[in-house]
C-alpha cells in the first residue's frame, strides 16, 4: 500500500464554480500548501465571468475548462473527464481547505501495486 504523500502527485483537486468569485478565490488560496505537489488543481467554471474564472485561476496556478450546461454533475463529470490525475479530489467553490484536508483523504484510498 502507498504512503498518502506518494499519492499526491497522482491527485487532481477539482473545484467546480458558479459565478462566486471571491469565494472561488479563498478557495483556491486555502490549495496553495498543494501546489506542486498535486497533478493539478482544476476550476470547471459553470457559470458566466469566464474572464473573472481565468484571472483567479491563473493567479493561483489552476487551470479552467467550461461546462456551460448548469448543474453541479455536470460540472463534475467535465472535471473528471478533464482531469490529468488518477486520483480525482472535490472541493466546493464556497469551502476552504484545510491544513491535513488532502492528506486525510490520500490516507483513505487503498491501493494495491
Amino acid at each position: 500500500m502507498k504512503a498518502p504523500d506518494e499519492l499526491l502527485p497522482q491527485v487532481s483537486i477539482i473545484v467546480c464554480t458558479v459565478d462566486r468569485f471571491a469565494d472561488l478565490a479563498r478557495c483556491l488560496q486555502s490549495l496553495q500548501p498543494w501546489q506542486g505537489t498535486v497533478a493539478e488543481t482544476l476550476v470547471v467554471n459553470n457559470g458566466r465571468g469566464t474572464e473573472e474564472v481565468e484571472e483567479i485561476a491563473r493567479h493561483h496556478g489552476a487551470r479552467v475548462v467550461a461546462e456551460p450546461r448548469r448543474g453541479v454533475s455536470r460540472a463534475r463529470n467535465t472535471g473528471i473527464r478533464n482531469a490529468r490525475g488518477n486520483i480525482i479530489v472535490f472541493l466546493d467553490d464556497d469551502t476552504q481547505a484545510g491544513e491535513e484536508w488532502l492528506r486525510d483523504r490520500a490516507a483513505r484510498i487503498s491501493v494495491v501495486a
